[in-house]
């Protein structure tokens, strides 16, 4: 484990404007018999967000790796979420990583959408070879993605009266079922992994 010199959050909201910073300072970590040499590094990670309409928002997060090496790793992002209707939510997310090898980009844009007794979600990722945050972790390695779900979700309090108390004694909420498709491409725009499944 890495000893950690000391470090400090920092956290809170004015108005429509939600702020959040973090700042660690690790040690340096020494251990000859497994080859394993770790500098002192800085961790910082600064997250702003305003709220925009009714149940809107935007927002930025920056995070910074240094090291007394001078290796550093920085990342950069921005992201959206936009709500125009109670029943639709459509996102998004741009970002960027560099460091002293390489720099490279990450892009999402997912919706939801629901009504009473359905639901359908779908999104789309990209992300570079050469995209690495050093403060945190990408969901999966470099490449497409697509994704795409359709469910069918009635509400228990919505059900008839003969089966709505006999679910509502096993505290049962909600139900799903529907199918669902997750296909992604490697780098070279070629079917990396296809799942079809329907789910219950």
């Amino acid at each position: 484990m890495i000893p950690i010199i000391a470090g400090g959050k920092l956290t809170g909201k004015v108005g429509s404007y939600g702020m959040g910073f973090l700042n660690v300072m690790t040690s340096q970590l020494e251990r000859p018999s497994e080859e394993l040499s770790i500098p002192k590094t800085n961790f910082s990670v600064f997250r702003l967000r305003k709220d925009l309409l009714t149940s809107s928002s935007v927002g930025l997060i920056a995070t910074n790796r240094q090291s007394t090496d001078e290796n550093y790793n920085r990342t950069a992002g921005v992201d959206f979420l936009y709500r125009p209707l109670s029943s639709l939510t459509i996102n998004g997310l741009m970002a960027t990583s560099a460091d002293p090898d390489r720099q490279g980009q990450a892009f999402y844009l997912g919706s939801h959408w629901r009504s009473d007794k359905l639901q359908a979600s779908g999104g789309y990722s990209v992300i570079d070879p050469d995209f690495e945050p050093g403060v945190g972790f990408a969901q999966r390695s470099s490449g497409q993605r697509v994704r795409g779900e359709i469910r069918w979700a009635p509400w228990v309090r919505d059900m008839d009266d003969w089966i709505r108390p006999t679910l509502e004694k096993i505290h049962l909420r909600e139900m799903w079922s529907g199918p669902e498709a997750d296909v992604a491409f490697n780098n070279s725009q070629e079917v990396e992994t296809v799942n079809l499944r329907y789910l219950h």
